[in-house]
């Protein structure tokens, strides 16, 4: 029998209590939550009394100096990460870790060497990039599929949540305010399918809203591999919710529909006199594609298998097997440094 993962919580927000603590709690057969830390006394004591684990902290290294822990799942806000990272670290303690990871470069160098230093991971939750529909992407670039990839071009528009209408709040404290917050998962796609490193980043910011504080809320930018060129467009000002995921390889076209769960592949169609009946034939295949995957949608909601966490709980197996030393963890330390890269080029000089 396979030894049980013991972990600790740090950070008792949403993306915790909502995002990761059911899904551990599901995994009871390999994974322990044994402790939980918040410096919010009230919180913490809450969640003690609701999940029935009287190991709490109000503070992290406590928590480290105390526990036997294989793992901290950290939830805090971002400018928090690097401290509580290397806390864990130099306890021995492998760290998981809610994007973005870090803010800058410096940082995340320092939390790859101190990891490397002491044989210890880092699992950075890009859960949007590991939805069935993204895997199925990388599937078909793993393959060969779409050839070499030429450009890559990512658009999310949202509206603006309601709680980044409190100046208060910890998103306006980050670098880009709450576009911070929210493109580094767009962020994290468009580095990933461009697969080389970042050779230069380009990028504009305006503030359309009204509220003084935001940085901004509409980005574009623009970067460059040694061969290939990708965009990321983001709206906060939008009047629905719409993350697209373009490709353009040297042999198709793929487009992606991340939040409908829709893939289409689009073949190359000749010139001359057959171009007629092929972009014909090519409108039928699309909509083929569409419906075939909305249908699969469907069926999955009438009969109960949609799950929006699925993102989050193929990450978790994954954490788990590779802290058994059974696989690789599908994120890459390196990737994410050149996610973080963009993202710092970006705000940097807003």
């Amino acid at each position: 029998m396979q030894e049980i993962i013991r972990l600790g919580m740090v950070g008792l927000g949403s993306a915790c209590v909502v995002g990761h603590l059911p899904l551990w709690l599901k995994m009871r057969d390999q994974v322990q939550v044994v402790a939980l830390c918040d410096i919010n006394q009230e919180t913490l004591q809450m969640a003690s009394r609701r999940l029935g684990i009287s190991r709490i902290y109000a503070n992290a290294n406590e928590m480290l100096a105390q526990e036997r822990l294989d793992a901290i799942d950290i939830c805090t806000p971002p400018l928090t990460h690097r401290d509580l990272c290397l806390s864990a670290l130099r306890n021995n303690v492998n760290c998981i870790v809610e994007k973005p990871v870090v803010t800058s470069l410096a940082e995340i160098d320092e939390l790859i060497a101190v990891s490397k230093t002491g044989d210890l991971s880092i699992f950075v939750i890009h859960n949007q990039s590991f939805s069935p529909i993204l895997r199925k992407a990388r599937a078909l670039i793993d393959s060969g599929e779409i050839g070499d990839i030429l450009q890559v071009d990512v658009t999310l528009s949202i509206p603006v949540a309601a709680e980044y209408a409190d100046p208060n709040h910890w998103a306006h404290k980050e670098p880009g305010g709450p576009l911070g917050e929210i493109v580094p998962h767009p962020g994290y796609m468009l580095v990933e399918f461009l697969g080389r490193e970042i050779k230069e980043v380009v990028s504009q910011m305006i503030r359309r809203s009204s509220y003084p504080f935001f940085v901004g809320d509409e980005l574009k930018v623009l970067v460059r591999t040694d061969n290939a060129l990708g965009s990321l467009s983001v709206s906060l000002n939008s009047p629905t919710r719409k993350l697209m995921v373009n490709l353009i390889g040297s042999k198709l076209w793929v487009s992606i529909d991340v939040y409908d769960h829709v893939l289409v592949k689009y073949l190359p169609i000749p010139c001359g006199r057959g171009a007629i009946l092929r972009r014909g034939q090519r409108s039928l295949s699309e909509i083929s594609q569409r419906v075939g995957c909305l249908t699969a949608v469907s069926a999955n909601v009438f009969t109960g298998r949609y799950r929006t966490s699925e993102g989050h709980r193929y990450l978790f197996h994954q954490i788990v097997e590779a802290l058994r030393g059974q696989s690789v963890y599908p994120i890459k330390l390196e990737t994410v440094r050149e996610e973080v890269k963009v993202l710092e080029a970006a705000f940097s000089k807003k």
